[in-house]
């Protein structure tokens, strides 16, 4: 679950670019000034001067506006991919509904019938709206879900508190509190040393009302140069990364939940090399090389694969335990670093590519 992301990426790099042209700009007015020009050359240089408050009063209209909308298209688009995935976890909505304590699509849909063909969600049609309300209500279809029954309809108004609030519609009510303990959000707080319970999510909101500025026509700006600007872009890159990781995350927790076998604590040795005790793996279990496994660490899901197989002091491609007290070395790759905490499930043999 990734383009959300990615595409909020492109407009970031697309402003760095812009950022980038501009400083080049500057850069070359300042040069000619220290040169000595024709009559022409100085007339040209000075119409150019004289419309340089214009100007940045016009890149930075064009920053603001651009990065805003990149951050409202990434909210909308990863709430989008979450409610696929979920769909795709839990087809029947009821299930979904029990599961993941969304908010019941009954409601949410009949507001959406409301909005429909309206602003932002002017293509979006009543009739299509309807009917994904009797196929997910009535014929109890998650895939009819709707993402925009559970986004700010109105838009321009995404502050951190609003993204907040559409995703826990979605079930994901605990984020607000959890997003810190999440990469790369966890690391900027560490390295910029903030108290922990401060508001980390100022850029957001100020972000927003100086959007919200731009299209009310305020005369008064307060503008931004190049440096700070750029704190904004990292930031936003750190806070969608966030959100992304986080989401991601609560997937594999469902992904796990609905996973058949037992939960496995094994004896680990270094190197995310662990040993299945005898009680881990009944008699008929199979192993092969690239068969895919789950990690749980301090609340984390992990994705990972058996990279190599030891028993006795043999190593195996595959393997089927055939006595009840055989142990079973495995060498794990992954990015989880696996300590005597971790959790782990086994996907059956057949499942694996």
């Amino acid at each position: 679950m990734d383009y959300a992301l990615n595409k909020f990426r492109g407009k970031i790099e697309f402003i760095k670019k812009q950022l980038h042209s501009q400083g080049l700009a500057n850069e070359l007015r300042s040069f000619l000034l220290e040169k000595e020009l024709g009559v022409e050359e100085e007339a040209r240089l000075k119409g150019i001067l004289d419309n340089k408050t214009d100007e940045k009063i016009y890149q930075y209209t064009a920053n603001i506006i651009s990065l805003y909308g990149g951050l409202e298209s990434f909210v909308e688009t990863i709430a989008e991919e979450y409610l696929k995935s979920l769909s795709a976890l839990f087809p029947s909505y009821e299930k979904l509904k029990r599961a993941t304590g969304i908010s019941d699509y009954m409601s949410q849909g009949v507001s959406l019938l409301s909005h429909a063909e309206e602003r932002k969600l002017k293509e979006l049609p009543k009739k299509d709206v309807l009917k994904g309300l009797y196929k997910a209500v009535v014929n109890d279809d998650s895939t009819a879900l709707q993402s925009e029954a559970f986004i700010d309809v109105g838009g321009g108004n995404y502050k951190h508190s609003t993204i907040m609030k559409c995703f826990s519609r979605m079930g994901v009510s605990e984020m607000q509190d959890k997003l810190k303990n999440y990469e790369p959000l966890s690391c900027y707080i560490v390295e910029n040393s903030l108290d922990t319970s401060s508001n980390f999510y100022t850029k957001i909101d100020d972000l927003v009302e100086r959007r919200n500025e731009l299209s009310h026509g305020s005369e008064n700006l307060e503008l931004l140069d190049a440096e700070p600007f750029a704190e904004y872009l990292a930031f936003l890159s750190i806070y969608t990364e966030t959100i992304n990781n986080y989401l991601n995350n609560k997937l594999k927790h469902y992904g796990w939940g609905l996973l058949d076998g037992e939960v496995i604590e094994p004896r680990v040795y270094s190197n995310n090399v662990i040993m299945l005790k005898a009680e881990n793996a009944a008699v008929g279990t199979r192993f092969a090389k690239g068969q895919k496994i789950m990690l749980l660490r301090d609340g984390k899901y992990y994705d990972g694969k058996i990279e190599n197989i030891h028993v006795g002091d043999v190593d195996y491609e595959r393997y089927e335990k055939r006595e009840a007290g055989m142990e079973i070395g495995l060498m794990i790759d992954s990015a989880c670093k696996i300590t005597k905490e971790c959790k782990i499930k086994v996907f059956k043999l057949e499942s694996c590519n």
